[in-house]
């Protein structure tokens, strides 16, 4: 009984360790070229959803785990015009994944993985109300 608390106070104390290691990871700051392009790229991806053209919009991006089909509807309600607030993080020490997220005036929060803001692969989406 006591070794086995022992390896749980020990499994806590890593994994507290990993997470603080991940939250300064993903405060990395990003240059400002490479922000307002990341933004543009979500920009983007959301105008292609609320033209209503899903195959298009299913060609410009993948998911990992839930197909990004599941999400079209709610993005096609997303107005732009909201003047969202913008956050942009970096996810990777390189830099490599970044995290795009922004909540609309209708209680919206979208938040989409990138990876690497030169190719603009769209990796993760999720939207909460």
């Amino acid at each position: 009984m006591l070794k086995t608390g022992r390896v749980l106070i020990t499994a806590i104390f890593i994994i507290v360790i990993g997470l603080s290691g991940c939250s300064k990871a993903a405060t990395q700051t990003v240059s400002g070229k490479q922000k307002n392009e990341l933004i543009a790229f979500a920009k983007t991806i959301c105008q292609i959803a609320q033209e209503s053209k899903p195959r298009e919009f299913l060609k410009a991006a993948h998911s990992r785990g839930r197909e990004l089909k599941d999400y079209y509807d709610f993005l096609r309600e997303i107005r732009i015009g909201d003047q969202p607030e913008w956050q942009v993080e970096a996810n990777r020490e390189d830099g490599s994944d970044f995290f795009v997220s922004f909540k609309t005036s209708r209680g919206i929060t979208v938040t989409m993985e990138i990876a690497r803001a030169e190719t603009k692969e769209l990796k993760f989406c999720s939207i909460t109300d």
